[in-house]
């Protein structure tokens, strides 16, 4: 699956109307794992608003709606199971707003940190000051 997201948003880029995936599901998984394997798909689809056809070696197969939802699946271990449904190719997919300002963000954070880095070696640096008791006349 498309567990890395940087593949999906070089796809979508590109104009990808949907995104079919071979996916090699680790055969000794449990039937949790499979389950959590799964549900990237349904995510991926409605983070990117395109179909995912998703074909698993040893786990769920599914085609996913760009809404999410699963319109048809094939189960684990599903030997000889077949999958079918209509892959709706409407429009591109497009690029989630937190992907785009994603990059700015890091770069304000790592300008906040070097700020404070400095602030904190200048105090390291500045001679202490001391302070004489007050003189009280009498």
């Amino acid at each position: 699956m498309i567990d890395v997201a940087r593949n999906a948003r070089k796809l979508v880029r590109l104009g990808a109307q949907a995104i079919i995936v071979p996916t090699m599901d680790v055969v000794d998984w449990g039937r949790h794992q499979h389950e959590m394997h799964a549900l990237v798909a349904p995510v991926r689809a409605v983070e990117y608003g395109i179909p995912i056809f998703r074909v698993a070696s040893s786990g769920i197969s599914q085609l996913v709606d760009a809404r999410g939802r699963t319109v048809a699946s094939a189960p684990m271990p599903g030997d000889g199971a077949m999958l079918a449904g209509a892959l709706d190719l409407k429009a591109s997919g497009s690029l989630p707003w937190d992907r785009t300002i994603a990059p700015a963000s890091v770069g304000v954070t790592g300008l906040v940190i070097g700020w404070l880095c400095l602030v904190s070696m200048q105090n390291k640096l500045r001679p202490a000051t001391v302070v004489s008791p007050a003189v009280n006349p009498v």
